[in-house]
């Protein structure tokens, strides 16, 4: 499995129509990018489909490097997880006070 942070690095350079080994992260999305408010938008839905995470485009716009958005990501999928883990042992005590 990848990590995070070469999830977020592979979406921002296929955004940014750059080389993956170019995207390092203190770089600016806006700024050093140049990245358009329609491009920041999408990349809450290609990380959404690359991590399984849901990062609203509004949370990505308030960003301002490519290292901050991987530590919103890693956040993110880590709460997931969490959540996920959690189910799963809710899942497994209700089954198991049914018997």
């Amino acid at each position: 499995m990848k990590s995070v942070s070469t999830m977020v690095r592979e979406v921002v350079a296929r955004r940014a129509h750059r080389e993956i080994a170019s995207i390092g992260s203190t770089l600016h999305l806006q700024r050093d990018l140049h990245l358009r408010p329609l491009e920041v938008a999408l990349l809450s839905l290609d990380l959404e489909e690359v991590a399984g995470v849901s990062v609203s485009c509004h949370e990505i716009a308030s960003l301002g490097t490519v290292g901050e958005l991987t530590s919103l990501v890693s956040t993110a999928v880590a709460v997931s997880r969490r959540s996920r883990h959690a189910d799963t042992i809710a899942r497994y005590f209700a089954q198991t006070s049914e018997e």
